[in-house]
């Protein structure tokens, strides 16, 4: 800032000297007294703005961001998408998003998170398509580990100084008996723009444990842009705090101790096949409920088979062979609606790209039969998207 107050003056005193020059000595006495004026007003100015945002800031301390390759285990879907600032660009993004910061320390206040007392953030880049949006993470150290398992944090997504979601990693809860908390936020991109927002739910404990692994309660809620755009212009602060999302439920996830995200549920929506969503419950099977969805109007769903990262990986764990789709059906006697199976779909092993089927108003969508895994026996799934009679595919663009 101090540099662009310089660089005015630089300027304005060499184009003072020109009209010195013209021999109108008494107009370039007259703008250069002027020009002094405003280049001291905008240098106080400039440094009232400092001084406001310092005195803003009450507790919280920006930090300087990571290398991105540490934030791999705390955020698998979305690390490999975010951009460092400059220390410019960190010092602008304050100066822009301090109703935003502050707004930010108040609600860590009042929140009843059990992650002590967070007073350092740090700021990340995210271009998604036509839109910018900045990630904030707050954390109890200035110089946080992310690639420790105990390390916790509050993450804030924020897109043209307005709060859209807030994350948490590592939380517990001690009223469920629960170890571990997790709360996510991804970007789900179309091919122009922002198609909505995935707030994921992963909740664990140590002794949650099925095929001698980990295994956790997860769930998505997902919001469209559009929905989004349209409240931010209502002016309100934190946006999906108002808004109705999709619900989605799914049956247990498989849990990496080194990275808990690895397997929930956000991993079938990213749109990257090489993630995956890697079920891992009592039953063994994989169910994911769409009943809280507008599942009346879904006409057509896009699979990706397995985890299919490379080959290998892929033949190593279970693939779908067959799924079920769950509708509403009335009952014998007319008097009440019952979830049936009312198609069966056969998948392709060895598949690598979306295979798309019509379907009929799907409540829930069930693995009956699985292609066997060389070496894991959980079936995992790598992309599901939803064609919505409405609005299109839900969780990004498909070219069929």
């Amino acid at each position: 800032m101090y540099k662009i107050v310089i660089n005015t003056i630089f300027i304005l005193l060499f184009f003072t000297s020109c009209i010195r020059n013209t021999g109108d000595q008494s107009r370039s006495i007259s703008l250069e007294s002027n020009i002094v004026i405003k280049t001291t007003e905008a240098k106080e100015n400039a440094q009232s703005a400092v001084e406001k945002t310092e005195n803003a800031l009450t507790t919280l301390t920006l930090v300087p961001s990571v290398e991105l390759e540490l934030l791999r285990n705390v955020m698998p879907n979305s690390w490999h998408k975010l951009e460092r600032l400059t220390e410019a660009e960190e010092q602008a993004f304050v100066i822009k998003n301090i109703n935003v910061l502050l707004h930010i320390e108040q609600t860590i206040e009042q929140a009843s998170d059990n992650i002590g007392t967070p007073e350092y953030f740090s700021v990340y880049r995210q271009q998604a398509g036509i839109d910018t949006f900045f990630r904030v993470f707050v954390t109890e150290d200035s110089n946080p580990d992310f690639m420790s398992r105990s390390i916790r944090f509050v993450q804030f997504l924020v897109y043209n100084e307005h709060i859209i979601a807030r994350g948490i990693y590592n939380d517990t809860h001690i009223a469920r008996d629960l170890d571990y908390v997790f709360i996510s936020i991804d970007i789900i991109e179309g091919l122009e723009r922002v198609k909505g927002i995935m707030i994921t739910h992963l909740l664990y404990n140590e002794t949650y444990i099925f095929n001698n692994h980990f295994s956790g309660i997860t769930g998505c809620d997902y919001y469209l842009w559009k929905d989004i755009i349209g409240s931010i212009n209502t002016g309100s602060v934190n946006i999906i705090g108002g808004l109705t999302g999709f619900k989605i439920i799914a049956s247990n996830c498989l849990v990496a101790s080194d990275s808990p995200l690895r397997y929930s549920l956000q991993n079938a929506f990213d749109g990257n096949p090489s993630t995956a969503y890697v079920s891992n419950d009592e039953d063994s099977q994989l169910v994911i409920d769409l009943s809280m969805t507008t599942y009346e109007l879904i006409r057509r769903i896009a699979v990706i088979n397995g985890l299919a990262e490379n080959p290998s990986i892929y033949r190593n764990h279970n693939r779908i062979e067959k799924i079920g789709i769950r509708s509403y059906v009335w009952n014998d006697d007319n008097s009440f609606l019952i979830t049936k199976i009312t198609d069966e779909v056969l998948l392709k092993d060895n598949y690598f790209s979306y295979q798309l089927f019509n379907v009929n108003s799907p409540v829930e969508i069930i693995v009956l039969s699985t292609y066997a895994g060389t070496r894991y026996n959980a079936a995992s799934l790598g992309e599901l998207n939803l064609y919505h009679h409405d609005l299109g595919w839900l969780f990004g663009d498909i070219d069929e």
